[in-house]
């Protein structure tokens, strides 16, 4: 059994936040190439860092989540993030207020996404975020880390998640 969910489109939040961040960027950009006087390398320097981190960003990107018989994998542009079952401790279908409580540490912040390291403001737990969206959120517990991810279906993915979990105890 293999079964491929996807990640939910972008929210108008996370649009105009990577519009903003585009426009600063550009607005940036334009006035060191404007005021380089000659010294045009720092405007390039800028430039070619920029574009690193754009692109950096656009290949953290997640893509979908695929359900196998051992693994949920966690899938983005160029890294996958392979979740044995058996450590699965607990997922939780948290509906639209998984972001609640949840500041950034490093990542996205609404730039193509949510993605990176996000702390809560209770319990100071650490999550590895990989949502589109900030709807539809999926908390997932192992024995080491701890995840928030979107799904269009969330509970559909919670119960087969639960229920191949129960699948597997069985057959050991």
């Amino acid at each position: 059994m293999k079964i491929t969910f996807r990640y939910g489109k972008a929210d108008k939040r996370s649009w105009l936040t990577t519009l903003a961040v585009l426009a600063i960027i550009g607005g940036g950009l334009a006035m060191l190439f404007a005021r380089a006087e000659g010294a045009y390398y720092i405007a390039v320097w800028a430039t070619a860092l920029c574009v690193a981190l754009v692109t950096l960003l656009l290949f953290s990107k997640p893509t979908r989540i695929i359900l196998d018989n051992d693994t949920l994998e966690l899938r983005c542009v160029l890294d996958t993030t392979i979740l044995p079952i058996d450590s699965i401790v607990d997922i939780v279908s948290l509906g639209d207020c998984g972001f609640d409580h949840k500041i950034p540490l490093c990542g996205s912040c609404g730039f193509l996404g949510y993605f990176g390291r996000y702390i809560t403001l209770k319990g100071g737990h650490v999550y590895r975020v990989y949502a589109t969206t900030r709807k539809h959120c999926v908390a997932i517990h192992t024995t080491r880390r701890r995840y928030l991810i979107s799904c269009r279906n969330a509970d559909l993915l919670v119960s087969l998640v639960l229920d191949t979990r129960a699948r597997n105890a069985k057959e050991k």
